[in-house]
């Protein structure tokens, strides 16, 4: 490949990931991400591990209203 083909290759990478992580951040699962692409959710996983946030663990020791 020529090197303007590698550099729109990176570039179609960069952006792809910037899109997951950005619709992640919108509340899309990986089901979601894979389907706009036309992957599995195994496969947008994959692709981009960090698109999708996990919950954040619950805090032990806090009432229901935020005091121990």
């Amino acid at each position: 490949m020529p090197a303007t083909g590698k550099a729109v290759d990176a570039e179609v990478k960069r952006l792809t990931a910037i899109a997951a992580r950005t619709a992640g951040s919108y509340g899309a699962n990986y089901e979601q991400v894979g389907a706009a692409w036309g992957i599995t959710r195994q496969g947008a996983r994959k692709k981009w591990p960090e698109a999708v946030g996990r919950p954040a663990p619950a805090e032990a020791g806090g009432g229901a209203d935020g005091r121990d």
